[in-house]
């Protein structure tokens, strides 16, 4: 009798809510069964789409692990208001946050060569190959700019939807300056570039071009299989290829290049 009087109320359904399922003083008291239609109705209003949406198209098997773990969570009482932002950075994290900064090495991978970055900009150092990677691997639409000026030597590349590893695997845009100046866009399969799947020469897009000492903005976006790269504003490159759905970004030189990149960012694309 005495468990009775004392015993909480749903502030809900009004049955009785039992000693462990109690909020504490200053807290609104809810059974768990109303938790769970509330968790139930929260997710089905708010999150349906995007749920749907991610799991079938954009997500991979480890974050749908995370997210059905997290679903079973909040449908088994556990606080809703700390655990909707958790689910939310989940499923958004397929694309781009932030830009890493260029004024130290402290966000980006090293994986071949040494690399400084300082006030800004980045730069290889010594005559090797170098490569080095940024991001995240489940990053699947995005648009990376950046402004890169080559002073000497064959050109340079810059990595998307690519793995972190050194046997790195996805697309490489490539400014080649020697030869006859082009642009490229390869295949990388463990470290080994394959037969370009888009070419195009400088000076077909453009009639004056500086290849060397001169800064230019590239922009390299990417969204489902469409792929559509500029070079100072201008289309150099848009095509159509599903080899890679994600990855990160980055950048690679060849042993006798002398470039800069300075002015990252990186973006979702919506």
């Amino acid at each position: 009798m005495n468990e009775l009087k004392t015993a909480a109320i749903c502030s809900k359904c009004g049955s009785v809510v039992s000693k462990e399922e109690q909020a504490g003083e200053g807290s609104e008291d809810i059974c768990i069964q109303c938790r769970i239609a509330l968790a139930e109705e929260l997710i089905e209003e708010k999150f349906a789409e995007t749920i749907q949406y991610s799991l079938t198209n954009r997500v991979g098997k480890k974050k749908k692990r995370t997210m059905a773990l997290l679903i079973g969570l909040i449908t088994s009482g556990v606080v809703i208001g700390v655990l909707v932002p958790i689910f939310i950075f989940v499923l958004n994290n397929d694309s781009p946050t932030s830009s890493p900064s260029l004024n130290d090495t402290d966000s980006l991978t090293i994986l071949l060569g040494d690399w400084t970055a300082i006030d800004g900009v980045l730069s290889p150092e010594g005559q090797e190959k170098h490569q080095l990677v940024f991001g995240d691997q489940s990053w699947t639409d995005y648009e990376l700019m950046v402004e890169a000026e080559l002073f000497s030597g064959n050109g340079y590349g810059i990595y998307y939807r690519v793995t972190g590893e050194p046997d790195i695997s996805g697309y490489c845009f490539q400014y080649i300056a020697t030869g006859t100046p082009k642009f490229l866009v390869r295949p990388v399969v463990d470290d080994h570039e394959k037969l370009a799947i888009y070419k195009v020469l400088m000076d077909e897009i453009f009639s004056e071009f500086d290849v060397y000492n001169q800064s230019h903005e590239i922009s390299i976006r990417v969204e489902n299989n469409h792929h559509t790269i500029q070079v100072d504003g201008r289309v150099v490159a848009e095509f159509d290829d599903d080899s890679f759905s994600s990855g990160m970004a980055g950048f690679r030189t060849w042993s006798t290049s002398e470039v800069v990149f300075r002015d990252l960012t990186l973006s979702e694309v919506h």
